[in-house]
């Protein structure tokens, strides 16, 4: 798991937590249209995540 992908879950959990898109960015100290990026990519890593299990059949 790179840096990235980490980031990218705490952005996905802090947004899970109710905090916005400016909150956020001031409390990682990134952009808000980094944060923007970020929920994306974390959205494509929990996809993947569910597909491989799903594949491995963990379910």
């Amino acid at each position: 798991m790179t840096s990235t992908d980490r980031l990218a879950l705490s952005v996905r959990s802090l947004s899970s937590k109710g905090l916005s898109a400016r909150k956020i960015a001031r409390l990682l100290r990134i952009s808000e249209r980094r944060v923007f990026q970020l929920r994306s990519a974390a959205l494509a890593l929990s996809s993947l995540g569910n597909a491989s299990e799903t594949a491995s059949g963990v379910a």
